[in-house]
Parts: C-alpha cells; structure tokens; sequence
C-alpha cells in the first residue's frame, strides 16, 4: 500500500481519496452500499457499509481488495471519513444528490446561488435564512439543519468506533441510544454497548474497555458482568441463578474476590436492575428484571386460565377436522400429547 492516499491496484490493502460519482445501491437498514469512487482519472467500485454516503462528496475510504465473479474487482470498506467539499460547484453537487432530505436539485441550486460557500455554515448555524428561498418554510428550513447536523455529528462517531474495530451499523445504534454524546459515554462507560438495542457482547466490551484504559475492579464493569453472567444462561433455560452460585460465577469471570461481587449484587439489587426472590425453593433466586416480570406475568395468565370454566372440547373431533383441512398427519404420540396439553 502507498502512502499519502495512492492508489495502488496491486496492493491487497488500500487508501483511496476520490469522489462519490455514482451510488448504485443502498440498502437503508444496514447501510451496505455499492458505488462508484472517481481516483484521478480511473473510477472505482467500492462495496461495505456506508452510512450516509451521497453522489458528490468527497472521501477517504480504506479497505481490502476482493474479486467478485460477475462485477469484478472492488474495494471493500473497512472504514471511511467524508471530506466536506469547499468550493461551489462541490457544494451544488453534494446538495443535488439528494443526500439532505428537503433538498432536490433545484433547491439545491438556489440555496449555493444566494449563500455560495457559507452554505453549510447557514445550513447548521443559521437555518432560518433558507426561507429567503421560496418553497422552505421554517419548519422546512429547520428539517434540514437536523438532518445536516445528524450527519455531521455522527461522522466522529463513525471515527471513534471504526478505531476500535467496531462496525458502522454498531455506531449508528449507539448514537440512536445516547446521540452527540455517545463518544464521552462510551470512554466512560463501554459496558453501555450491552443495551439490547445495539448488541455488543460482553467480552468485546470488555476488549475495548482495556485498550481505553479502564480497570478491571471498574464498577461499570463489575455491574455488566454481573448481568452478563445472567443474560447468558437464559440460553441454557435459567431465568434466574442462586444467589451464591452467581457470586461464584462473577468472581471467575471478573477476577475479583467474593466481598466485592456480592457488594455490587447488592447494589444491583437496590437499584431494582435485578430482583431477589426468595420464596423459590428456599434460595435467594437472582432474575434480571424484565425476565422476573416476564415469569411472574406467564404465571398469573396460567393461574387464570386454570379458574376458567369452559365447556368441554371434543379434541379428537377437533384433531380430526384440522388433518382434513391442514393435510396433517399425526401419529399417536403427538395425538397424546396435544390432548394432554389441551
């Protein structure tokens, strides 16, 4: 790989500066895109996860080399970082394609005309002065600086967590959860990509938590592994652990003593992020919250259907219209059990 941005077709690496000719697809829930990058006079088809990428901007894309069978050779994106252009024609065209919602190309025209290259300095600090142009109302003209902001904020974002190894899709979910702040939050707190919504396990938390200098006696990370140990054996169809047997289990997994793991227990306990229930076979049985309410909610519908009186089915009737009607067959074992289920 060259230095300096080059462009070297023989490398199996790459860093390339270019602009955004022609985006060719985009899928809008993972953002994987493919498109076409103008290097000098060669133009190039880049493939991988591009938030907000739109036709005129300008680029810096690093990636791999990859031969695909029927379109040929491409660059796959490992990361990217968009150059705002300067000039106005860069500025019409990046406003053209579509990529500010409320802006089409003829709007985009009359935007660059009045404000030239304060263009995006109007858009993000001083929206207002859009209704000067006609068809932009306030609230328009508002729209438009939000959606502008949005890209510009989540580019350090972007930044911050293609350094760490952490892909675009994971970005975009963080800066959903916590916005603008989601680079502080995250270097304070990297136990905070284990929310549902974004998905990060664990243990590559726990990675970017050391290579961000945090300790391992944290008391983030001692109340995430806590859950964690929680969380994972839901896959094994416990929904709750012994209070001592969680103990144990966080003492091996966070290396710590079993003072300090049941002091943050307790602490969980007291926060109400986990529930002790102590009327389960006369241990102290520890659920993550949701899970607790969830079992307790099955429990009570049961309960209540068990007081309902119905009247009496005929199941083998009824097993007997839905083979007729579904063209299902079922052998005695499966008819025993459907009846005893009912």
């Amino acid at each position: 790989m060259k230095e300096n941005n080059d462009y070297n077709e023989q490398a199996d690496t790459a860093e390339i500066t270019g602009i955004v000719e022609n985006i060719k697809y985009c899928n809008p829930d993972n953002f994987y895109t493919v498109c076409e990058i103008g290097v000098e006079n060669d133009l190039i088809t880049v493939v991988g996860s591009l938030p907000y990428i739109g036709e005129g901007e300008q680029v810096t894309i690093k990636g791999k080399w990859v031969f695909h069978q029927q379109y040929g050779k491409q660059l796959s994106a490992l990361s990217f970082q968009k150059i705002l252009p300067a000039d106005e024609t860069g500025i019409l065209r990046y406003l053209s394609s579509g990529i500010i919602k409320g802006i089409g190309p003829q709007t985009a025209g009359k935007i660059v005309d009045l404000f030239g290259k304060d263009t995006f300095d109007i858009i993000e600090n001083d929206p207002i002065k859009l209704t000067e142009i006609r068809g932009i109302s306030v609230s328009g003209a508002k729209k438009i600086s939000q959606y502008f902001k949005l890209q510009a904020g989540i580019q350090p974002i972007l930044m911050f967590f293609q350094t760490h190894s952490l892909s675009p899709n994971t970005a975009l979910e963080a800066y959903k959860c916590y916005g603008n702040s989601t680079v502080d939050l995250i270097k304070a707190n990297p136990y905070l990509l284990m929310r549902e919504e974004i998905g990060i396990g664990f243990k590559k938390c726990d990675e970017l938590a050391f290579e961000l200098g945090i300790e391992e006696n944290d008391p983030f990370r001692l109340r995430a592994g806590i859950k964690f140990i929680l969380k994972h054996n839901l896959s094994n169809g416990h929904t709750f652990l012994p209070k001592l047997k969680l103990i144990s289990a966080a003492v091996t997994l966070l290396n710590t003593d079993e003072n300090t793991a049941e002091k943050f227990l307790n602490a969980l306990l007291k926060d109400g992020e986990l529930i002790n229930d102590k009327e389960i076979g006369g241990k102290d049985a520890v659920y993550l919250h949701k899970y607790y309410e969830a079992e307790n909610y099955i429990a009570k519908r049961i309960s209540d259907s068990l007081k309902q009186k119905g009247k009496k089915r005929n199941i083998k009737n009824e097993l007997k219209q839905i083979k007729n009607e579904c063209k299902i067959n079922y052998n005695e074992a499966q008819l025993d059990a459907i009846e005893a289920a009912v």
